[in-house]
């Protein structure tokens, strides 16, 4: 498939420009909203890939009322640089959109960037191909098929973890993940990178002139959400922070066949209800005998952990993506 793929140069005071692009085979399975395609188009920016918005985004994307979700894709997009290289808070561990994938190079006239000329004529966009990285699920599935790592390395994991969703709280836009589900997480296979997908989604907070323009979230993952997400139609850093003690507690009790869900329910596939409720499941005074490894494995945890995770899953103040960071840390350099 040809298209066109329009990018700022930002050697040229931030001026757009396009170029042809031949996107290629699909290398991930169709969703309801995108497909990751192969991109044979070679640049200097290294393998990338496109992702292609499916029929039922399109229209979505192309209804007047979702103006800010293109808005956002034309910020990161010109930003993308800046945003790997801030001087303070560099953010090179995310796969930030890098071109806008259109069907009319003319939504560039005169070297100005038509934003409503391209709601009617995006299809995509392209990002870094990330290579020798896992999906987080794969470390959390079945024994038969996790790559084998040891209890030291999944703390160093979650200490990475930790530190990148601070650092992304941290930034002046003020990100929110979002969608922070073990399928945007990606591991390096050896164990030393920790990278996040699905940027696009990100919530940020953009400064105007005449006031903060906020970007929302876009959506979540069942079973990865927070009690706020019932509530408040704005997400926060707090509900990072919960998800994200989700995950760590995920990891942190890898040992066992299936690691456990903090909010596991007997016999049921979505835990959004007992989330909601804050039921956290080692709080249950009769444990179902299927958990009991759980149980024992939770009580062989150190105090501090225990502590922190269960600050997290029952208190309306979780544990921060930095307290997280300088806890684990610390736990790291224990071992």
């Amino acid at each position: 498939m040809h298209a066109h793929a329009c990018y700022f140069n930002e050697a040229d005071s931030g001026r757009p420009r396009w170029m042809p692009i031949h996107i290629g085979d699909p290398i991930t399975k169709r969703t309801g909203f995108a497909t990751v395609h192969e991109v044979t188009t070679r640049t200097n920016r290294g393998p990338m890939v496109a992702k292609m918005f499916n029929p039922q985004a399109l229209k979505s994307l192309r209804n007047p009322a979702n103006f800010d979700q293109v808005k956002r894709l034309v910020l990161l997009v010109s930003q993308r640089d800046s945003l790997r290289v801030h001087p303070q808070h560099p953010l090179d561990f995310v796969t930030w959109p890098r071109r806008l994938i259109t069907s009319d190079p003319d939504i560039i006239k005169g070297g100005h960037f038509d934003i409503t000329a391209l709601q009617a004529k995006i299809l995509g966009f392209t990002m870094e191909r990330l290579t020798d990285t896992r999906p987080l699920r794969d470390f959390l599935t079945t024994s038969s098929k996790r790559t084998p790592r040891d209890h030291q390395t999944n703390i160093h994991i979650a200490c990475h973890l930790a530190h990148q969703i601070a650092r992304l709280h941290e930034h002046p836009y003020r990100f929110v993940f979002g969608d922070l589900s073990p399928n945007n997480v990606h591991i390096s296979t050896d164990m030393r990178r920790v990278h996040f997908i699905d940027a696009d989604s990100y919530q940020l907070t953009y400064a105007l002139n005449h006031g903060d323009q906020l970007f929302r979230v876009l959506g979540f993952t069942p079973n990865y959400v927070s009690p706020d997400e019932f509530s408040n139609p704005v997400a926060t850093a707090q509900h990072d922070d919960f998800v994200l003690a989700i995950l760590l507690l995920q990891l942190l009790m890898a040992q066992r066949d299936i690691p456990v869900h903090p909010f596991d329910t007997q016999g049921e596939i979505n835990h959004n209800r007992a989330i909601k409720a804050r039921d956290f499941l080692f709080d249950r005074q009769l444990p179902h005998k299927d958990k009991r490894l759980d149980f024992a494995l939770w009580n062989e945890m150190h105090t501090d952990l225990r502590a922190a995770f269960r600050k997290s899953f029952t208190s309306n103040t979780p544990t921060t993506a930095r307290q997280w960071t300088q806890l684990l840390s610390c736990h790291w350099r224990s071992l």
